[in-house]
């Protein structure tokens, strides 16, 4: 009898499509901006296939847009990235065995269920090395999530405080997010 497969799910963590984008609208309308946040997300949710993915959100909106197109909606209950995906990541270590958490702006999230695992973490950061645009870690660890300036080092740091083998993979198609008006 052969072993078990790995049960593995994608966490998208997604702002509101009201508020998201901020830097872009400078350039874009709030419609375009609206637009294009769906379109990515969209594209993420497809890339995740045949995963499971669960849309991180704090709004009813979302969570509706999450259901049309496939994905389980994880209303959070305390507000920010940090904590929603606290959240959501200890709820999926009951389920699962690999979370893989990855950005619903990824310019290129096609084959994003295709991500080598390793027996650790593995960090795919964005294209200036500083950012976390994929991170897979195993369920269940006392991992604390520090998305923001600087994610890269500050995850590779928390998992040498958990003394767990570390994968950083740069220049990787899952390296261009989309933030600023030159990333479009």
């Amino acid at each position: 009898m052969g072993a078990n497969p790995v049960r593995r799910v994608v966490l998208v963590p997604l702002k509101p499509f009201a508020v998201g984008k901020q830097r872009l609208r400078a350039t874009l309308s709030d419609g375009e901006a609206e637009t294009l946040m769906r379109s990515l997300a969209e594209r993420t949710i497809v890339a995740c296939h045949p995963l499971a993915c669960w849309i991180i959100c704090e709004d009813d909106d979302v969570a509706a847009f999450a259901e049309i197109n496939g994905a389980k909606a994880f209303l959070q209950r305390q507000p920010g990235l940090n904590e929603g995906v606290s959240e959501a990541y200890a709820s999926a270590s009951h389920e699962y065995d690999v979370i893989v958490i990855a950005h619903a702006d990824l310019a290129t999230p096609a084959s994003l269920s295709e991500l080598p695992i390793s027996e650790g973490i593995t960090l795919v950061t964005d294209r200036h090395g500083t950012g976390t645009n994929v991170l897979v870690l195993p369920a269940g660890l006392p991992f604390t999530f520090r998305y923001g300036p600087n994610s890269a080092s500050l995850h590779e740091a928390e998992a040498s405080r958990l003394s767990i083998s570390f994968q950083r993979i740069e220049n990787s198609p899952w390296s261009h997010d989309v933030d600023e008006p030159t990333d479009l």
